[in-house]
């Protein structure tokens, strides 16, 4: 007999049995908590039949033998009704599926581990359990014989009945005084009763308030539970198709919709060349400048029905054509969507080991995980959720005696709803805990090194809260395996801009914190606005716009900081007004009036200066050019395919901000004025390095002004190229920028033996003594700040001077 080839089928079971394991792991939390209905037992037990079972027929032994084991445990558990939130088989079972999951992860090892510990372990704890239930059964019998011992006593001392007639209205009497007489007991019962609480009330005053008088602590009841039962229930039929060839079928998609804006626009050209052919006509044979012959005219009238007709067929077959093409693609995107139960189900573990390990007691409350989303957004929600949740446990929830002693319930509460509104799915993660502090956020800033003292002075609220997103920023003072290292916030940002999304976050000090994700459903097909600006058209997404404003008017206020290129007020807030112009390096100004686009950062708002907004429309977003995301542009998200073919670049505000943000406090005016000076200072040629675009443009006029020939660089890598194709006298450079930082660069241009003298300066948005101490130890000459480029000139003159080796004189 031919032996069958069961390879095949190895990959298609541990997809199955990773699926499985997901529903298993969810079911475990519900069983320590006690919330796991009979129907749920069940499934947990089939979900670990299962995977025994097809482990068994295609020789994983292994897997089989902790599945085994799984199944056995679980089967203890529902046959002797033990206590599962206290019995260590509980936490066996935890250790069993974590042990499978991670032995998934290699279907093509040839390895087996080595199960024996674990059948040692539940060989052992079997035992305890059934000596547990042998004394609990004594216990049950020795109690059974005591009742019956009593119940024999009664009845031999019971006096033999007598028969008697007994009136009815003395029946009637008697029961009548034996209920008041109980009613008199009661009101003596329940006055005693009153007192003691009255008592007790005066002695311990502490009452556990109602959860709902809690902000950030939504009502179970006002939470949408949706049941996914599609994981549950699935009829287990179907096609692994690798996701390249799905990424390769939805390129082509998108690549059928450009061409049909490209088929709209030889329509629209059709139309117009017929209306030429009337024209020509009506010039031909009705103006009388042409003696035309009538047959002429008649043949004429005929090729322009015919014209007509061409031209009507085309409509139909391009709106046809249209109406299926949206269908397909809609079909296509559509395999690339998946519930996000999934990713949902990992949360009750993640929160249960957390709250164990740091001592706390934690309620998870999750809805809406039925919604879908793109697949590939959706596994990049992974890992920010993941990262909220723990600042959540390790931040802000407070242990059960701070709790207890700030009126609060002692078990916190976590809460992650998902909600789908048109296009966009938005995310809630919510605890109840001690909120954010922003004078603590404040100090922890300056005493890490983040900002400077004076920076902290003059930064408001909504920019300190915005520190919690900066890299290596953290408020515990000591690290641990959960959170501490200042990466979390930071990679929740960073996996939002990946998928074209927006974080948002509201908090209130001893109430809680609320973090808010806003994220499309299908990454690839959004709505946006065009925009122009001196001649360049752009798109941002319409999600992110909230409202255009005429300059016209506005009142633009000057200010500092971050507002030092002048702000405007909306709706309360402070709006620091963004111009694009310098970043385009271009002077021509609209004439016929700017306007500002309002659009969403974090809790507040940004101006975006343009000359005219587009109406809304739907894109299909690109990923940008890998030449260009080798330099990871600030404030680019990808770019989109307009009507008339043309390549649309899309703009996201953080970058928009953060590009701003870190530019020196010059006047847009200054740009526009700059000069040469009469007298050049310096000769030599300088290369100046910084991720935002505008920043270089006005530090390239300032070092121009100075005499200095000015190449600029876009980045690390930009620089590093650069420095290997030209040599520099001076190198100039910001601190933080993506990829490679300044001090980074420093240390990789020191590396080369050719570049050890070569003078170099670091001027920093931020002026944080550990950034300092960093670049000057990695090679930097000069260390200013970007505040110091305005006002004090002289500073800026003297240290050239000196790194250059030029005398300073008096």
């Amino acid at each position: 007999m031919t032996d069958f080839d069961l390879s095949g089928f190895l990959v298609q079971f541990f997809d199955e049995a990773n699926e499985r394991l997901t529903s298993v792991n969810r079911r475990l939390v519900l069983l320590e908590s006690g919330n796991l209905d009979k129907e749920g037992l069940a499934q947990l037990c089939r979900d670990a039949h299962t995977i025994k079972g097809s482990a068994e027929m295609l020789g994983v032994k292994d897997i089989s033998a902790l599945s085994h084991l799984l199944e056995d445990g679980v089967e203890l558990v529902r046959s002797e009704k033990m206590d599962s939130g206290s019995h260590p088989m509980t936490q066996f079972l935890f250790d069993l599926h974590d042990q499978l999951q991670e032995r998934l992860k290699y279907p093509d090892t040839e390895s087996r581990l080595d199960t024996s510990p674990y059948v040692d372990q539940f060989n052992t704890l079997r035992g305890l359990s059934a000596k547990t239930a042998k004394e609990s059964a004594a216990a049950v019998n020795k109690e059974a014989e005591q009742k019956g011992a009593e119940a024999a006593t009664k009845k031999r001392a019971r006096k033999p009945a007598v028969k008697m007639r007994i009136n009815k209205n003395i029946i009637a009497a008697v029961m009548g005084s034996i209920e008041g007489s109980l009613k008199d007991d009661d009101k003596g019962e329940k006055a005693t009763d009153e007192a003691t609480v009255e008592k007790k009330s005066i002695q311990e005053p502490v009452e556990e308030p109602k959860a709902q008088e809690i902000c950030f602590r939504p009502a179970i009841d006002s939470l949408e539970h949706e049941i996914d039962k599609a994981a549950d229930e699935s009829s287990g039929n179907f096609l692994r198709v690798d996701r390249s060839r799905l990424n390769r079928l939805s390129n082509q998609i998108i690549e059928l919709s450009s061409d049909r804006y490209r088929s709209s626009a030889l329509e629209s050209e059709l139309e117009g060349l017929m209306l030429d052919f009337k024209q020509l006509r009506q010039q031909l044979f009705e103006s009388g400048a042409t003696q035309g012959r009538p047959e002429h005219s008649s043949e004429f009238d005929q090729r322009l029905r015919q014209l007509h007709k061409t031209g009507e067929q085309l409509r139909m077959q391009q709106r046809r054509s249209s109406a299926m093409l949206d269908d397909l693609r809609k079909q296509v995107f559509g395999l690339m969507l998946r519930p996000i139960s999934s990713l949902f189900s990992v949360f009750p573990r993640t929160v249960r080991d957390l709250a164990a390990r740091s001592g706390k007691k934690v309620q998870l409350l999750i809805s809406g995980d039925a919604i879908e989303m793109d697949q590939l957004a959706a596994e990049s929600l992974s890992e920010p959720l993941i990262h909220l949740i723990n600042n959540a446990v390790a931040h802000g929830i407070e242990t059960p005696e701070e709790r207890l002693a700030a009126g609060k319930p002692e078990e916190a509460q976590i809460t992650v709803t998902a909600k789908q509104q048109g296009t966009e799915v938005c995310i809630e993660v919510i605890d109840d805990g001690r909120g954010i502090e922003i004078e603590q956020l404040r100090n922890k800033a300056v005493s890490s090194g983040i900002i400077s003292a004076s920076e902290a002075e003059e930064m408001d609220s909504s920019e300190i809260l915005e520190l919690i997103f900066h890299p290596g920023f953290s408020t515990l003072a000591v690290a641990n395996e959960a959170a501490g290292r200042g990466v979390g916030l930071n990679a929740v940002l960073n996996a939002m801009r990946e998928v074209t999304g927006s974080v948002h976050f509201q908090t209130q000090p001893g109430q809680g914190t609320k973090f808010i994700l806003n994220l499309p459903v299908s990454v690839a097909i959004q709505k946006a606005n065009t925009f122009s600006v001196a001649g360049n058209r752009f798109g941002m997404l319409s999600n992110l716009i909230v409202k255009v404003l005429s300059l016209d008017t506005q009142t633009v206020e000057k200010g500092h900081g971050a507002y030092h290129q002048g702000y405007i007020s909306y709706e309360g807030h402070r709006v620091p007004i963004i111009d694009l112009y310098p970043a385009l390096n271009t002077t021509e100004r609209n004439q016929h009036g700017s306007s500002i686009m309002i659009v969403e950062h974090f809790e507040g708002f940004l101006g975006v200066l343009v000359d005219e907004v587009h109406d809304e429309r739907e894109i299909i977003v690109r990923d940008i050019d890998p030449y260009l995301k080798f330099y990871q542009p600030v404030g680019l998200m990808g770019n989109a395919i307009a009507e008339d073919g043309t390549v649309l670049l899309l703009i996201e505000p953080n970058g928009l901000k953060e590009m701003w943000r870190t530019s020196p406090e010059y006047d847009s005016s200054l740009i526009d004025e700059a000069t040469t000076a009469e007298t050049p200072e310096f000769s030599h040629r300088v290369l100046l390095v910084d991720d935002s675009t505008i920043a270089l443009k006005i530090e390239k006029m300032i070092f121009e002004s100075l005499g200095f020939t000015v190449e600029t660089a876009v980045g690390g890598m930009d620089a590093l190229e650069k420095i290997g194709l030209q040599v520099y006298q001076l190198l100039v450079t910001d601190m933080k920028m993506p990829g490679i930082d300044g001090a980074e660069l420093i240390e990789q241009v020191r590396a080369d033996e050719r570049h050890a003298e070569l003078p170099i300066m670091v001027i920093a948005t931020l002026e944080a003594e550990k950034d300092k101490k960093r670049v000057m130890q990695a090679g930097a000459n000069a260390f200013l700040g970007k505040r110091h480029l305005k006002g004090h000139e002289d500073l800026l003159n003297k240290t050239i001077r000196s790194i250059l080796g030029i005398d300073v004189g008096e």
